[in-house]
C-alpha cells in the first residue's frame, strides 16, 4: 500500500505495489455492505465485466483488470 488516491460512494481508490513483481496497481476496495441495493450490486457486476473485457482487447480508453477478489465484505479490483 503506498497511498490513498480517492475516496467514492462505495469505497477507496489506493496506489500499491505487488510485492514479488514491484509493478504498480490502482486497487478499488469496494465496500460490499454500502452498496446493498440491486442497482449497485448489477453495477458492479458490469464494471467488472467490462474491466475483464478490456484486458482481453486494445482500446486505448479502458484501464484493463487484472485482478479480481473478494475477502470478507470487501471486492478488491487491481489495474496498472
Amino acid at each position: 500500500l503506498i497511498r490513498r488516491l480517492g475516496t467514492g460512494s462505495y469505497g477507496e481508490v489506493y496506489a500499491v505495489r505487488k510485492e514479488d513483481t514491484l509493478a504498480l496497481f490502482a486497487l478499488k476496495v469496494i465496500n460490499i455492505h454500502r452498496c446493498k441495493s440491486s442497482h449497485a450490486e448489477h453495477h458492479l457486476r458490469i464494471e467488472r465485466e467490462v474491466l475483464a473485457a478490456a484486458a482481453a482487447s486494445s482500446c486505448p480508453y479502458l484501464c484493463p483488470l487484472n485482478y479480481a477478489f473478494r475477502l470478507g465484505d470487501s471486492l478488491f479490483l487491481a489495474m496498472p
